[in-house]
């Protein structure tokens, strides 16, 4: 999974969306580009999760 995440953040696609807002002036867009690693790590999780869940629900329906 961290390898998941990982790819997600190395991905230059999924970087520049989740890093969108660097480019605003103000100290929020420094604390989002620090945390815009975090952030892709937790959603490469969460979608990993989420198609899990999906799989499962739909190998018990059959």
């Amino acid at each position: 999974m961290g390898a998941g995440g990982t790819y997600l953040v190395s991905n230059s696609r999924w970087h520049n969306w989740i890093g969108a807002h660097d480019d605003t002036d103000g100290p929020w867009s420094q604390a989002f580009g620090s945390i815009s690693g975090l952030v892709g790590v937790i959603i490469g999780l969460a979608v990993l999760l989420a198609a899990a869940i999906l799989w499962t629900i739909t190998l018990t329906v059959k």
